[in-house]
């Protein structure tokens, strides 16, 4: 895995706590955060991403946005799946769940895109898909956009309790 990196990392924020989240992610020190709605999105490494789910307490997860690329059907989602370069990212070793949201994109079951994906992850990586997975791939469709996210915080972050540095 590259730390060095740098990617979109989107910090989600409960409903209408935006603008407070944005007020902590200046305090924190991160860098050109912008709102948007549900959270903000800065740029960083891997080191924001393991910094934002230790520091900031208005969070309610962090996802690490790790590609994107335009699909009008599910023919053209397997396919584009398939060449992504997951084994960047993931390993082969380590079980991984799904999950697919659509929005206003033709490809509008969620289901099936969730099943093109798990088997691109399977064919090309040699990945074990699992529901039971503590790594969760989060993957949003939106206006044809596939925007492919690692949910790197687990257990949403206000079940946690008081946080240590």
């Amino acid at each position: 895995m590259d730390t060095q990196h740098t990617f979109d990392i989107f910090i989600v924020a409960s409903p209408g706590l935006e603008d407070i989240l944005l007020n902590e992610v200046i305090e924190k020190g991160f860098a050109n955060p912008l709102v948007s709605p549900g959270g903000i999105t800065i740029q960083g490494g891997w080191s924001d991403v393991w910094r934002a789910n230790l520091e900031l307490r208005g969070a309610t997860r962090v996802l690490a946005r790790i590609g994107s690329f335009m699909a009008f059907h599910l023919a053209q989602l397997d396919k584009r799946a398939r060449k992504f370069p997951w084994a960047q990212i993931l390993r082969p070793d380590v079980p991984v769940r799904v999950q697919v949201t659509t929005k206003a994109s033709r490809i509008y079951h969620a289901g099936a895109a969730t099943q093109r994906i798990e088997t691109a992850l399977r064919e090309s990586l040699g990945a074990t898909i699992s529901p039971e997975a503590a790594l969760v791939l989060k993957v949003r469709i939106d206006d044809n956009v596939v925007t492919i996210s690692l949910d790197t915080s687990g257990e949403s972050l206000h079940k946690r309790g008081h946080k240590e540095a």
